[in-house]
């Protein structure tokens, strides 16, 4: 990842997708971003309840 992409990022906000695993993958947490997108989705707080058990 270049230099002006990571101050790029810093300032707008904006990022590839790429730059961004780059990123995640350096700092250690690329478990925890996808995590996020793993996790399940509940349709009500019994399926949060039942899956806790």
């Amino acid at each position: 990842m270049s230099y002006a992409s990571l101050c790029r990022f810093e300032q707008t906000g904006l990022i590839s997708l790429e730059s961004f695993i780059k990123i995640t993958m350096e700092l250690g947490v690329a478990g925890d971003v996808r995590d996020l997108f793993t996790k399940p989705v509940y349709a009500s707080i019994e399926e949060v309840i039942n899956d806790s058990h």
